[in-house]
């Protein structure tokens, strides 16, 4: 199996969800009428064939402790849908730093 691409996010950056989808859909390399939402992102990953980067893929949290209280939703989010795409053959890891 190849190596992880990895997929860095600050989320004590975020100011607003838009913030989370301007980090992420470009390292995924997702199309620019990619939708900017959760189950859009989780179709996206979890299906495929739609961003460039494909999994396998490891997306690195930095200090969410730090962040704003509305990021929580986005990380637990994230993780369901990481699970979810695994359990579906598709390597998608979370790394919480």
């Amino acid at each position: 199996m190849s190596e992880p691409t990895r997929i860095i996010l600050h989320p004590c950056d975020w100011r607003s969800k838009a913030n989370f989808y301007d980090e992420i859909l470009p390292q995924l390399g997702a199309p620019d009428w990619h939708w900017r939402n959760l189950d859009a992102l989780e179709d996206s990953l979890v299906a495929g064939q739609i961003n460039r980067v494909e999994p396998p893929l490891l997306i690195e949290i930095y200090k969410p402790d730090q962040a704003a209280r509305f990021t929580a939703a986005i990380i637990e989010a994230m993780t369901d849908i990481a699970r979810e795409a695994s359990q579906s053959g598709r390597m998608i890891s979370i790394e919480i730093t």
